[in-house]
């Protein structure tokens, strides 16, 4: 054989094992680069499922937040009830006691009048209601009728 030939087979040897090399790590590259995604896609789907159950939570806690504020919304109505009630109360009982000091002060006046200085009040006598009696309305007779 030739140099020439020899040469031309050890650069083929050469460019194999070069591309096998070249292969090997393209495999390994292509291995690592589908077992990253892997891992992604298996991150990817766990943050899914941590989404999902956040989403979940976020609409229990609305829900309970809406059923707080409906509860608050009705204790301050009640509050607002209560105060009015209250305040009626507190202006019944200013009246009584504004009554009772108008009382005290017409019987202390009494008190000091002599007996009879006053007239006693006629008694007036309740009428009788006027009695109204009602008779059925005639009825009408029409030309043809056999009373005629």
């Amino acid at each position: 054989m030739s140099k020439l030939a020899t040469a031309a087979i050890a650069l083929l040897a050469v460019t194999a094992v070069g591309a096998g090399i070249f292969g090997g790590q393209q495999y390994w590259e292509r291995a690592q680069v589908q077992s990253d995604l892997a891992g992604a896609r298996s991150q990817l789907a766990k943050a899914t499922g941590d989404l999902q159950l956040a989403k979940e939570q976020a609409a229990a806690l609305r829900k309970e937040f809406d059923e707080q504020k409906l509860q608050a919304d009705q204790m301050r109505a009640d509050r607002d009830s209560a105060r009015a009630v209250l305040e009626a109360e507190k202006a019944r009982g200013e009246r009584l006691v504004a009554d009772m000091a108008l009382l005290r002060e017409q019987l202390a006046f009494k008190a000091r009048q002599p007996a009879g200085q006053y007239p006693a009040p006629i008694a007036v006598q309740p009428t009788r209601p006027m009695v109204i009696r009602a008779t059925p309305a005639p009825q009408p007779q029409s030309a043809t009728s056999p009373g005629r």
